[in-house]
């Protein structure tokens, strides 16, 4: 049987941020050096840790997989109550940064060697933006 694995982490979902890139001066000489911001490495940690929690001991999935995310955004305090009961409904989406795929990479990264072996098996991809009450990131995998 081919159950759906599913890791649901609270609180509020952070995408992939771009890599940034800093100058090093060493005594050879300058040079660039790209790095991945701190606030993705910490995200992408609390990612490995559901992810392992919700393998429950098993092996990396082997073949291919197909992969949901559902980024759960709080709610604007802006909006009237009926645009927030919309939000609820999902009538009213988020159209703002980050954008969407970059909560898929932040995901697919995360679960190497955890969930799969390497994230090249996602054969199927699905994401979504979504407000809630309740931020949080979903992540579904289905072995195929």
């Amino acid at each position: 049987m081919n159950a759906t694995i599913r890791i649901v982490i609270d609180g509020i979902p952070v995408a992939k941020a771009r890599a940034r890139v800093r100058v090093v001066n060493s005594a050879k000489g300058s040079f660039a050096s790209a790095y991945t911001p701190s606030s993705t490495r910490k995200y992408e940690d609390v990612l490995r840790l559901a992810a392992g929690s919700s393998m429950a001991g098993r092996t990396p999935l082997a073949g291919p997989v197909k992969v949901r995310v559902v980024a759960l955004l709080g709610i604007p305090k802006s909006l009237s109550k009926a645009k927030r009961a919309d939000a609820i409904e999902g009538i009213i989406r988020p159209v703002t940064k980050p954008d969407v795929d970059n909560y898929a990479k932040s995901a697919l990264d995360a679960l190497n060697t955890i969930v799969w072996n390497d994230d090249s098996q996602v054969v199927d991809l699905t994401i979504s933006k979504f407000y809630d009450e309740k931020p949080r990131l979903i992540i579904e995998v289905t072995p195929l």
